[in-house]
């Protein structure tokens, strides 16, 4: 009995000993594997043969391995015309040809693993693996090289794929793989090698899914604007720009919660529309944008079956005037949420104050401005969708004013005024406390440019710029600004991304750090435009 269980004992210790050292992973407390794993040259195919005409081999490797999305991750170029078949066992990775697949004869081959090969327990990538063989006597030597950055702050771009085709159709990039490929480095550099004699196609892709080819609308890309013909020369010193095609808006709902108020999304927010109503008899409407939603304020409460045509560049999308039970004739007029009570102003500006909806009159009887002595005249007012300004005459600097709208002052569309006094405190700016910049613009030759002028990342003032002209950017607060320049090549007063259907380069950007703003002091500065964006000089 003694000895059966002995037996027993040991079998059990046997059992957990072989379960102990065939577990996998770090002993505990040790560090954590941070290596990828090591190809063994012994055990592996040898990369660079020539006549090569292996259906199936096989890299053998320091540990134990594991493939991830072999399918997307790894490509062979030239492309093969039936899918090929990568396989792990143990150690081992295994790479086999389709039995159809008939390879091209003097033809260098390239196959990229990607990231598919990683260690089995911390998944360790062995990264950039790639077997090249020719089926002829030679194998194709020639490179090119170069940098990949994003458009927007010339930065250089990681992981970016760089891919090359000899298709040279429009269509290729966004239906089939590349012929040749390779990623960018942490810095943005890139180099392809192996490249036979040829012209190509050369994009950049930020591949979101892991395809080889553009077809996701949020995937950055770029371009060589001209073919690249590979030869004897390394081409080096490529530069390509990345960036992010403008979507077309799509229209993702609407709805009219209130009557008088429909809240359209789209995706993005269209930059340039008009709204037409199908009855316009009366009408009176306006619209506002947030964020990617698209304010429509009318004053048809009855066309609950109306018609609403919002033209577009490239199309007319059509609403319908759907039903409500509410209806923002049935709001009280109130101030907007955002309006504050209390304003600073320069005594050349205009009060403002915004409602909660579109305005309709003003009974000027109804308001004063005054300070502790007396009130001030009222020299004009205007009305704008829901805001209304005025202006009073005898500002006085560093003077507090208290300005008052009595009941029933204002008048909304719809007939209801303000029920109860509102009351705003105004405060009078000194000028002398802020600065000002004289800009001398030059060498702008018939070209457009958009100027925006930024304050702690946030635009002060946008302008135009034609021609030869001195711009005086009054009144500004002190601080360290900065000039953003658009070359605005389509004129649409805007920056406007890359094209890639029509090989379009996205519009050219600068930044200018100026001087530091002081309060009551002015500085003039020369921009010559073309020196800046072409470094050349410019009268």
């Amino acid at each position: 009995m003694i000895e059966r269980i002995k037996y027993i004992i040991f079998c059990i210790s046997v059992v957990l000993i072989i379960g102990s050292c065939a577990r996998f992973g770090t002993p505990e407390g040790g560090p954590r594997d941070q290596s990828p794993p090591v190809i063994v040259s012994e055990g592996s195919e040898a990369n660079y043969q020539t006549l090569f005409l292996k259906r199936e081999f096989e890299f053998e490797f320091n540990e134990w391995i594991k493939l991830q999305n072999p399918t997307k991750e790894v490509v062979v170029s030239p492309p093969t015309n039936y899918p090929v078949k990568v396989s792990d066992k143990g150690k081992r990775v295994i790479f086999e040809f389709s039995e159809d697949e008939v390879l091209k004869e003097n033809t260098t081959y390239q196959i990229n693993f990607g990231s598919a090969i990683q260690d089995f327990t911390e998944g360790n990538v062995y990264e950039n693996f790639i077997f090249v063989f020719s089926t002829g006597n030679v194998i194709d030597s020639l490179s090119v090289e170069g940098t990949v950055k994003d458009v927007l702050t010339q930065s250089g771009e990681e992981g970016v794929l760089v891919v090359l085709y000899d298709d040279l159709s429009d269509t290729c990039f966004t239906t089939s793989k590349p012929y040749y490929f390779t990623k960018t480095d942490a810095a943005g550099k890139f180099k392809l090698s192996n490249l036979r004699n040829d012209t190509f196609q050369m994009f950049a892709l930020k591949d979101a899914n892991v395809n080889y080819y553009y077809d996701l609308p949020a995937e950055k890309v770029g371009f060589l604007d001209s073919l690249l013909i590979t030869s004897d020369s390394t081409n080096v010193g490529l530069e390509i720009e990345l960036f992010d095609e403008e979507d077309d808006p799509r229209l993702i709902s609407y709805k009219q919660a209130e009557k008088g108020l429909i809240k359209v999304n789209y995706f993005p927010l269209p930059f340039e529309y008009e709204v037409d109503f199908e009855k316009e008899d009366s009408l009176k409407t306006f619209t506002e944008e947030l964020k990617d939603t698209l304010f429509i304020w009318h004053n048809k409460l009855g066309l609950d079956t109306s018609s609403i045509y919002i033209a577009l560049e490239q199309r007319t999308d059509t609403i319908q005037n759907k039903k409500s039970k509410k209806s923002i004739a049935d709001r009280l007029l109130a101030l907007d949420k955002q309006q504050k009570k209390q304003m600073s102003i320069l005594a050349s500006d205009s009060l403002e104050i915004t409602f909660n909806k579109g305005l309709d009159s003003i009974d000027r009887s109804l308001l004063s401005l005054a300070d502790t002595t007396k009130a001030l005249n009222l020299r004009d007012n205007a009305i704008h969708n829901r805001s209304v300004k005025f202006w009073f005459d005898s500002l006085k600097v560093n003077q507090n004013y208290k300005l008052e709208l009595l009941p029933n002052a204002i008048t909304d569309w719809f007939g209801k005024t303000n029920e109860d006094t509102l009351v705003f405190r105004v405060n009078v700016i000194n000028s002398e406390k802020l600065g000002a910049i004289n800009l001398n613009f030059l060498g702008a030759e018939g070209r457009k440019y958009v100027i925006d002028l930024i304050l702690n990342d946030k635009t002060v003032q946008q302008f135009n710029i034609y021609d030869e002209e001195t711009k005086e950017l009054k009144n500004l607060n002190p601080g360290k600004y900065k000039l953003k320049i658009v070359e605005d090549a389509n004129d649409d007063g805007r920056w406007s991304p890359g094209l890639i259907k029509s090989k379009r380069h996205s519009e050219k950007i600068r930044e200018l750090p100026l001087e530091d703003v002081k309060p009551n002091w002015d500085f003039e500065l020369d921009v010559n435009l073309k020196e800046i964006f072409y470094g050349i000089e410019g009268n």
